[in-house]
């Protein structure tokens, strides 16, 4: 329950090149969910969770490889392919 929401936050603010762009959408974020019923409390601490602050930390890779890696592809040799 709370992993989507705090993904959907996150992706909004990757989105958002703005403040206020990131607080109409939380915004209205907030009262979709409250309409299916989502209780304030559980929305609350869900939202304090992410910030626009936090902007950059979001926006960088998540996958640090280094440069000079390489990744090996392995197959078998089939002549049909030549």
């Amino acid at each position: 329950k709370k992993g989507f929401i705090k993904a959907e936050l996150i992706r909004y603010v990757r989105n958002s090149s703005t403040v206020e762009a990131f607080e109409t959408m939380v915004r209205k974020f907030f009262f979709r969910l409250r309409q299916r019923g989502y209780p304030p409390r559980l929305l609350l601490y869900i939202f304090s969770q992410v910030r626009y602050a936090d902007r950059q930390k979001y926006l960088e890779s998540s996958v640090s490889l280094r440069d000079n890696q390489i990744l090996p592809f392995v197959t078998d040799f089939n002549p049909v392919w030549e």
